[in-house]
């Protein structure tokens, strides 16, 4: 079996992109409720019948992995944007157990994220939004 290959998309972008953006591996070391941003190549989107309409995408970055859930209501609203093969996420970092996930709060234009400073939410202002 073939070693498997780092992704190369985003090494390409992340340059051009905030220091704020956070890697899939630096996102293991935040605390759980910690409002991040994150992007990646989508290498795959789960919506599974039995999820009610959430939606699962996994996010890849040169670093690794990255899973998050997209409620329906936000996919709905930024269809424009949730589709999209890479993808960026203002979103909180969830733990349960050693499982870690993000749980989107929004989705953002990775050009967008090129232009210039993007302000995040503060954690204490939407802790109630996780349950």
């Amino acid at each position: 079996m073939a070693a498997r290959q780092p992704c190369i998309m985003p090494v390409i972008l992340r340059p051009r992109l905030p220091a704020a953006l956070r890697s899939a591996d630096a996102l293991a070391r935040l605390p759980d409720g910690a409002v991040v941003l994150a992007a990646g190549l989508v290498a795959c989107r789960q919506r599974p019948g039995s999820a009610r309409g959430f939606v699962f995408p996994t996010l890849e970055d040169e670093t690794g992995l990255a899973n998050a859930i997209v409620r329906p209501h936000l996919y709905e609203q930024q269809r424009d944007l949730a589709p999209l093969p890479l993808a960026a996420l203002e979103a909180t970092v969830q733990r349960e157990g050693d499982q870690d996930s993000l749980l989107a709060r929004r989705f953002l234009a990775v050009e967008d994220l090129a232009r210039g400073p993007i302000m995040l939410a503060h954690r204490e202002q939407h802790a109630h939004s996780r349950r």
